[in-house]
């Protein structure tokens, strides 16, 4: 029963009974201070809970809070909105993400999407932002056996927390609504079709096979159907023009339509095209006020005419009134909202919608469409990538152009899961509309595509986790009538909680990637290179270094080294001194007598005047790398093992004491013979002018000194 399980959500907020999964919440006082909100478990576990069909924290209040909100979600309960606004990603965790992307790269398609970069590219060119550079820290530390877990975080902060806890809770909406989702079809929109071509692809059984799949499959009994009704010409007004809506309704009371449609591009009139299309938009925002107004979670539109390709001034590609816009300020002007995010899938543009919106920031537009460089219909510039809105709403227009056909379930789950959801997740919205085209579904010809009907519930379900669930699907395009009538009622029971079928990607037989899938990623590229200048959350763009394995990831070799920079590099502490052992260049062939070549790689010593933490300097930078000598030791190497020495550099004599060779081991230490000391080499020691010091005493030094 619902109300026995809120009640026990509620319990759960107010007692005690928790099980300890939470040490990243707020309040938490483990070693390192983690700032997510309780209600961040929700939305991850919302989305979770849609694959494969269906420890710690110490902060009681806020373990319990999380407890609460994550049982929530696995009971099917909408996630709140965020309260807090989203900040931009540290530069600790790109850099966290960005090295764990590229080390598992290779083996994963899903984590191909960033470009990359070569050792000589980097070496050729100055230093750019959008280069990543993977630094390793290559000296094991001596970890300790027990941990404090008292006393780690200043009671300040503890107490700052545990308000900033309570406001959360008292803020945070626990919804649950008695209708689930709600509905709306109408026969009478059945009468606007085309009757100078029979075989137009926008026809009235779209709408009449979607209608009876959904009853095949018995969800209409669990949904609550809607009364239709025919919005106003003042409602009409909110997107277009009064002289837009006196055309068509003078149109419609035409008797030669037939010369009419020839003036306009792609579209056809009935003399019930009027009443159609103002019963098509009304019915929406019937739904609209039923999901804003809390009496149900989400909502289901079938209709027609379709209407993102009509402009405000005139109709367009089938398109009459444009019923989700109308419907988004709609909710801005009655139900006083300031964030609306559309989601357009159709396989065409929605020029109309994005034009009526492109000055407007309380509205997010998102687009993922076929766009062939500019030709594949409505065939405007305007549907490219760089088109991100204008004045106000600038940055509010986000458009993700497929240049092939042939995209499918991977590239769609692509486009969601590395620019769609962060974006929707950083504006926050507090109402979705989706533009639910299905025109892109495997086996429409008229769209090329490959997305199967289970993908979009996958999709309906990830959307669903934004505005606390307020979520409304009308249907725009689609024209095979199988496959929309499958494809949106996949939709329609992601929204009443249904197990989704697991999605079939074809991955598990290794494959060359498609033309499609290599143009989709060059997409992602240049709409993330855009966009990140408006939404923080794609700060993961950046240019990777090329490599196809994790033993090529530990021999590669970058270079610039004067800003500290280099794309992997170690750091060892020497008498107080750290020394910078990066990369070797792989790619230089010539050889003369002041380089050693071991492997195929060289190693020399170059000068630097490298500032170190405001005040250390380093004048010698060796150039070195874990892996280069792992597969055989030099020849000249005198230690077995993954180490190897490099003898007869000449460092110049800048310095009183100048290391003459090293040995550099794989993990732990340095050795080194200077001068001064005539030294031997000594295992598990470093010796540097005429100091010794053992590996436990450099490592602590090293641990207190450098991290």
């Amino acid at each position: 029963m619902k109300v026995s399980i809120l009640s026990v959500i509620v319990a759960i907020r107010s007692s005690d009974i928790a099980t300890e999964i939470f040490s990243s919440s707020v309040g938490g006082s483990s070693e390192e201070i983690y700032w997510c909100t309780p209600g961040i478990f929700l939305c991850q576990n919302s989305k979770k809970s849609a694959i494969a069909c269906g420890e710690g924290g110490e902060c009681t209040a806020s373990r319990i809070e999380g407890v609460a909100l994550t049982l929530s979600a696995l009971l099917g309960e909408p996630c709140p909105i965020l309260l807090e606004k989203l900040d931009p990603p540290s530069l600790t965790l790109q850099e966290s993400i960005l090295n764990c992307i590229c080390s598992h790269r290779p083996y994963w398609r899903c984590l191909q999407l960033q470009d990359t970069y070569t050792i000589d590219e980097l070496n050729t060119t100055n230093l750019q932002m959008d280069l990543h550079k993977i630094k390793r820290i290559c000296i094991k530390k001596t970890m300790l056996e027990q941990f404090s877990t008292q006393g780690i975080v200043p009671r300040e902060v503890i107490e700052n927390n545990c308000l900033r806890l309570q406001r959360v809770k008292s803020e945070t909406k626990l919804l649950s609504h008695r209708i689930r989702v709600c509905y709306v079809y109408d026969e009478l929109m059945l009468q606007h079709e085309n009757t100078h071509e029979p075989g137009h692809p926008e026809q009235p059984k779209r709408i009449h096979k979607i209608y009876e799949m959904h009853g095949e499959y018995r969800l209409l009994e669990r949904m609550q159907r809607l009364s239709s009704r025919s919005a106003t010409v003042d409602e009409i007004c909110l997107a277009h023009t009064r002289a837009h809506v006196n055309l068509i309704r003078r149109i419609s009371g035409e008797d030669k339509l037939q010369n009419v449609d020839t003036k306009y591009n792609s579209v056809y009139f009935h003399p019930k095209t009027f009443v159609c299309a103002s019963l098509a938009a009304g019915s929406v925002l019937q739904v609209v006020d039923k999901v804003l107004k809390g009496e149900a979670r989400s909502g289901v539109c079938i209709i027609r005419p379709p209407g993102h390709h009509a402009e405000s001034n005139e109709p367009h590609g089938f398109c009459i009134f444009n019923n989700v816009a109308i419907a988004a300020l709609y909710a801005l002007r009655e139900h006083g909202l300031s964030r609306v995010l559309i989601v357009d899938w159709d396989v065409h543009h929605g020029n109309g919608t994005q034009h009526i919106f492109e000055s407007n920031p309380n509205v997010l537009f998102i687009s993922v469409h076929r766009y062939d460089n500019g030709s594949f219909f409505p065939k405007s510039k305007d549907g490219d990538f760089d088109a991100v809105g204008k004045g106000a709403g600038t940055g509010f227009n986000v458009n993700i152009p497929w240049n092939k056909k042939g995209m499918g379930d991977v590239e769609y789950v692509l486009a969601f899961q590395h620019i769609i959801l962060p974006i929707a997740y950083e504006f926050n919205p507090q109402l979705v509309l989706v533009s639910a085209g299905f025109d892109a579904a495997v086996g429409d010809h008229l769209g090329g595509c490959k997305v199967t009907p289970e993908a979009y519930g996958l999709l309906t379900h990830w959307l669903s986790a934004l505005a606390n669930g307020r979520l409304v699907i009308c249907l725009e395009g689609g024209y095979n009538v199988n496959s929309i009538s499958y494809a949106m009622t996949m939709c329609t029971k992601s929204l009443l909680g249904d197990p989704l079928p697991p999605i079939q990607f074809n991955c598990s037989v290794p494959c060359l990637p498609t033309a499609a899938h290599l143009s989709s990623l060059e997409t992602f590229r240049k709409c993330i290179s855009i966009q990140q200048c408006y939404w923080k959350s794609l700060a993961f763009g950046k240019r990777l270094p090329q490599i196809e394995d994790n033993g090529e990831f530990s021999s590669s070799t970058i270079q610039n080294l004067n800003d500290m920079h280099g794309a992997v590099a170690f750091y060892l502490l020497v008498d107080w001194k750290k020394i910078l052992i990066p990369k070797l260049n792989s790619n230089i062939r010539e050889t003369n007598s002041s380089r050693k070549t071991l492997n195929g790689y060289y190693v020399e010593a170059m000068r630097s005047n490298v500032l170190l933490d405001g005040n250390l300097h380093i004048d010698d930078v060796f150039h070195a790398a874990k892996g280069i000598f792992a597969d055989k030791p030099a020849s000249n190497s005198s230690v077995e093992g993954y180490f190897s020495i490099v003898k007869n550099i000449n460092l110049g004599d800048q310095r009183h004491i100048r290391p003459t060779e090293y040995v550099r081991e794989s993990y732990k230490y340095i050795t080194a013979k200077t001068q001064e000391t005539k030294s031997q080499y000594v295992e598990g020691k470093v010796v540097y002018g005429t100091q010794t010091k053992n590996k436990d005493v450099l490592v602590e030094e090293y641990r207190r000194h450098i991290l």
